[in-house]
């Protein structure tokens, strides 16, 4: 095909003929815009060419002499060649390239368009075989005769002359203007250039044996003048979507008493929704007898939709007058079964509700972003449409990139691609125009996208191989240019001007939070708790605070104090409508899709970006409640990705990390909470770092984070770390507050945890002695500090297995919070637990169970089922259950706590983790080995990572571990790790700790399946003995290393030693756990058995 040529090499000039020229209006000439196609479509590509073709204008030929016309109709089609479709042979001259505005040369305010052109020739001259020349549209003119000479410039007024190189005339109601023989072409610089007020109104040029009506148009005219555009055909690389052409096949086939039926698609630009109906009115082909295509971008889009289906033969036949009402009501008068396509109804869905055609007939699709569109169609009859599936979007990465259906390991790179694109139609079909044009290889093209986001997704040169005309973020940035310029018109409607200002704040200050489950109340906390706090004061510390620089248009509260959310809500449904955000299960939470998400940082300047962000910052920090609420658990655990994606956005723009105390105070809280220990202890450093800065190393602030920083080290199990600085911050508080201040006993309870959690029990217990005498003292016996300092010391007591004294420490302190505090206060719930645990390790684990039972039923009422404390309480009953041999009951319960855990914290979260842990130990007993181990090796993994691998947590998994390779036979694994868990626990808890009693126990297990029976008998021993000491001659675990002696013995062959100490067993374990209980039936099996 050849290059396109100038409109005034067109028109050759012959003698004699007269050009006849009628416009209905004024119009002056522009140039073809691209044919309009739907943002939510990939039309189809020119197959040989790397330009998109374009359709000419509906044309009719006619035959015979002037004025008497004979029609037949030309359909525009996208395609190479337009055919028509009826009426003779195709020209295979109406063809060409996609023109581009700036080809041509003209005047800027004079350009041809001919959207706007139709023509009616009428010739007795048949075609002759000169060489067809292409219009400005691309179009050729099957016709010798001239149409029109080339003009040079010239300006025209009423009854003027018009004169030009070989053309005059007079201009009047009826111009005509004789051609010269011969007129060559002039060929002037370009058309009409340099004329000024052109206007052609009711104009008719008068040429022999031909008739051209020609409607011209300006780039000024109104939408109602131009002329109507056809529906374009679907995408040839359409693909897919299956399930949603099913659905409404089914739908519109689906006709109840002949009643109409309406259906909405609705979904976000750039999905699709336009490519689906194009798919479907053409395999639905066969049943309608019409399918309307209305462009419903406007009412005016619409209007001139309508009116250009006025041309139709059979509207023409109905008498229509051309008016969108005549054709709406031909429509609805017709008896056939019809198919109406509202497309793009974006706007009000009164927009599309007036255009609606009377009566019950027919049926109507519509898509849209708006989903509330769904009042016209009913919200039963829509749907969302979602991302393509997988497959689908790798095949349609591979044929749009021309890369084929592609090895293996080519569609394992196209999965990562569509899987970074969210599988959104359009920006894979953006993608593979960028793989094709050479840019990248499939390979290179996430790097590239890493890299130069914003450039792939809004760069025009590659928006894909189909004829769509924006880009991906180009789609967006519409709505977000419409929601702009209701923001700015605040005197023409106040309300939509404040709903557009506040859409905007929200999208901006979303932009750099997380892109998934944000809720309201991040804004409605940040309001109200902003002006319940004490700026002044908190000001007067001398810290820099991200509250002092709060923005408040997103918090306005009204006269009670309470956050505003109608203001808000207006915003978030207004970027509903536009499909920017889409809604979440619950009316107060929402999400916005990755791909907007970037879009929405990507079309910021750099200092907006980093605006934003800091506004967002600001507000997710005052967001953060302090209270010990179930929902302020709740709450917090939901800022934490928003926090953690907003300091991630932050660093990407150049936002600088500045210190923020109260920030960073939250965020460290937030961490710690959540389980990400080593975040919380960088900073919490960071805060003791600055605060040393600013305020001095002794002061109480200074202090107090040092104190929030040892707890932290104790949560990691870093002891020594935790006891180095709780010393510290112990001895500056006796010297400058006195050795009885309530500062100086906190900082001696806190030093005595961290004793005891190195073993030093005796340290622990002496200290924590001191604080209790003192409390006893200043406070009194019963003041709530002096009964944690009672509290303490049972615990230190319990970990020297002293369960008796701890025992007894712990019902004072219950009956004291019940009288003083009640018997639902959560310090009387912790006791109550803390003492159903002291039962527990005596073995009494009836009286634990029902006393935890209670306190779960309590904490499920007062707290809720998901509250940390509520599954402490669930996670302990099972336990209790387990060693009572409910082994169903446990795993039922330990699985909800798994779950919820998971859920809530996270799938490594400490307390996810030992739930994962406590459940493996069930799976062992019931014989699940397999499962056990599993399970046992995931959470030692983890431990490992994040705790490190002599973390007292990080051994117990090795131990367990250890038993289940035990129980599968695996002894030389099992005895390995059993080693490691015995040298550890002697060096970090002692030799009579019950912990490493109970590694030794196992250890010795151990050695006796592998016969190595000496060194079995000789571990046995000393633990048997330990535990008596320790525990009781009655405990359980007592009773457990009776029995394991026992059997060793018996395998060395001392029957009359084992018999007897089975015997024992067997009685003791008959009175203290009964005679169901697994351990004494196989205590029984075993004695009967070598009684023979």
């Amino acid at each position: 095909m050849s290059e396109r040529q100038p409109l005034r090499n067109l028109f050759k000039s012959t003698s004699g003929k007269l050009i006849r020229v009628k416009s209905k209006l004024k119009h002056a000439l522009s140039p073809t815009p691209r044919s309009l196609i739907d943002p939510d479509g990939c039309d189809p590509a020119c197959p040989s060419s790397s330009s998109s073709p374009i359709s000419p204008p509906a044309v009719e030929f006619a035959s015979g002499v002037s004025g008497a016309t004979t029609s037949t109709s030309i359909e525009r089609q996208p395609s190479n060649s337009a055919l028509p479709k009826s009426g003779g042979a195709a020209d295979p001259r109406l063809s060409g390239p996609l023109p581009t505005r700036g080809d041509s040369e003209r005047s800027p305010s004079t350009e041809l368009d001919s959207s706007s052109i139709t023509m009616d020739t009428t010739s007795s001259d048949p075609p002759t075989s000169r060489s067809p020349k292409t219009t400005e549209t691309g179009a050729m003119l099957d016709t010798v005769n001239p149409l029109l000479a080339s003009i040079a410039p010239l300006a025209i007024s009423a009854d003027s002359k018009l004169e030009t190189n070989g053309l005059s005339g007079t201009l009047t109601k009826e111009l005509s203007i004789e051609i010269p023989s011969p007129v060559t072409t002039v060929n002037s610089p370009s058309y009409f250039s340099g004329a000024n007020n052109l206007f052609l109104n009711n104009v008719t040029f008068n040429a022999a044996n031909t008739i051209m009506n020609v409607g011209i148009s300006t780039e000024a005219q109104s939408v109602e003048d131009q002329v109507f555009q056809q529906k374009p055909n679907s995408s040839q690389r359409f693909m897919g979507r299956k399930h949603v052409l099913e659905k409404l096949k089914a739908h519109f086939a689906s006709r109840v008493n002949g009643d109409r039926r309406y259906f909405l698609l609705y979904g976000m630009g750039g999905i699709g929704k336009t490519q689906i109906c194009l798919k479907l009115s053409e395999e639905m082909s066969d049943s309608f007898s019409f399918v309307f295509w209305i462009d419903a971008s406007s009412s005016d889009t619409i209007t001139v939709s309508l009116k250009g289906l006025s041309s139709l033969p059979e509207a023409k036949l109905s008498g229509v007058d051309g008016s969108a009402q005549s054709i709406l009501q031909w429509i609805s008068y017709l008896q056939t079964d019809w198919l109406l396509i509202f497309d793009n109804a974006d706007g009000a869905p009164e927009v599309v509700e007036r255009f609606i055609p009377p009566g019950s007939r027919g049926n109507i699709l519509i898509t849209s972003r708006n989903p509330s569109v769904g009042r016209i169609t009913s919200y039963a009859n829509s749907l969302e449409l979602a991302q393509m599936e997988e497959e689908d979007c790798i095949s349609l990465l591979l044929t749009t990139s021309a890369l084929g259906s592609g090895a293996p390991n080519l569609r394992e790179t196209a999965l990562e691609i569509v899987t970074e694109l969210c599988c959104l139609p359009l920006a894979v079909d953006q993608a593979g125009a960028s793989i094709a044009s050479g840019l990248c290889s499939v390979e290179e093209y996430l790097g590239l996208f890493s890299e130069a986001r914003k450039d792939l997704m809004q760069y025009s040169s590659f928006m894909g191989a189909s004829t769509y005309e924006k880009t991906v973020y180009g789609t967006w940035e519409l709505s977000y240019k419409e929601i702009e310029l209701r923001a700015a018109a605040t005197k023409i409607d106040g309300y939509k001007s404040q709903a557009a200002q506040t859409a905007l704040l929200i999208l901006q200050t979303c932009a750099f939070f997380h892109h998934d489950n944000i809720i309201e109340d991040i804004f409605c906390h940040a309001a109200e708790q902003a002006r319940k706090r004490d700026i002044p004061k908190e000001e007067s510390r001398g810290l820099p605070l991200a509250i002092s620089s709060l923005d408040y248009r997103l918090l306005s509260v009204n006269g009670s104090g309470t956050w505003n959310k109608i203001s808000f809500r207006r915003g978030i449904e207004l970027l509903l409508s536009f499909s920017l955000i889409k809604r979440g299960l619950s009316i107060n939470t929402f999400s916005i899709h990755p791909l907007v998400h970037h879009w929405s940082q990507d079309h910021l300047a750099r200092e907006d970006q980093q605006a934003a962000c800091s506004m967002g910052r600001a507000i997710l920090s005052c967001a953060v409640p302090l209270n010990e609420r179930s929902e302020d658990y709740a709450m917090r655990r939901s800022l934490l990705p928003h926090m953690k994606a907003n300091y991630k956005f932050g660093a990407q723009v150049g936002l600088a990390h500045i210190y923020k105390d109260d920030e960073w105070g939250r965020y460290a809280l937030i961490c710690q909470e959540a389980g990400n220990w080593t975040e919380a202890a960088k900073v919490k450093s960071d805060i003791v770092e600055q605060r040393t800065k600013i305020l001095g190393k002794e002061n109480s602030d200074t202090l107090k984070g040092m104190a929030s920083l040892a707890w932290t080290y104790h949560a990691q199990g870093w002891w020594k770390e935790a006891e180095k600085l709780g010393v510290y911050v112990l001895e500056v508080r006796r010297r400058m507050l006195g050795p009885e201040h309530p500062d100086t006993l906190r900082s001696m309870a806190n030093l005595t945890v961290f004793y005891g959690k190195q073993g030093k029990y005796k340290e622990a217990e002496e200290l924590e002695a001191q604080v209790l005498e003192v409390r006893k003292r200043v406070l009194g016996p019963e003041h709530p500090e002096t009964l944690i300092s009672l509290g303490n010391l049972a615990t230190y007591h319990s970990y020297q297995g002293n369960w008796k004294e701890a025992e007894g420490m712990e019902i004072k302190v219950l009956e004291a919070r019940k009288r003083i505090l009640g018997a639902e206060h959560p310090d009387t719930l912790w006791s109550m637990t803390n003492l159903g645990g002291y039962y527990f390790k005596q073995g009494n684990w009836y009286e634990a169970d029902a006393l935890e039972s209670e306190v779960l039923e309590i904490r499920r009422v007062l707290l809720g089922p998901e509250h940390p404390d509520t599954l402490r309480s669930m996670g302990n009953l099972a336990v209790y259950y387990s060693n009572q041999g409910k082994w169903k009951d446990s795993e039922a319960l330990k699985i909800k706590v798994l779950e919820a855990r998971k859920r809530l914290l996270g799938p490594e979260h400490p307390e996810a983790l030992q739930s994962m842990a406590s459940l493996a130990v069930d799976y062992s007993k019931q014989g699940n080995w397999k499962e056990a181990e599993a399970l046992a090796l995931q959470v030692l993994e983890v431990r490992k990572r994040v705790l490190g691998p002599e973390h007292p947590d990080t051994i117990q998994s090795m131990g367990n571990l250890a038993v289940y390779y035990s129980n599968q036979g695996k002894w030389k694994e099992s005895e390995a790790l059993k080693v490691q868990v015995v040298e550890a626990r002697k060096r970090f808890l002692g030799p009579d700790h019950p912990d490493t009693l109970w590694s030794m126990a196992s250890l010795a297990v151990t050695y006796s399946k592998q016969r190595k029976l000496q060194e079995s008998e000789e571990l046995e021993i000393q633990v048997l003995a330990a535990r008596k000491r320790l525990l009781g001659p009655k405990h359980p675990e007592t009773l457990r290393s009776m029995a394991n002696l026992a059997f060793t013995l018996y395998r060395q062959s001392h029957v009359e030693e084992a018999i007897s100490l089975m015997q024992d067993t067997v009685a003791l374990r008959k009175e203290v756990l009964g005679n169901e209980h697994p351990d004494t039936a196989e205590s029984e099996e075993a004695l009967g058995w070598w009684l023979g």
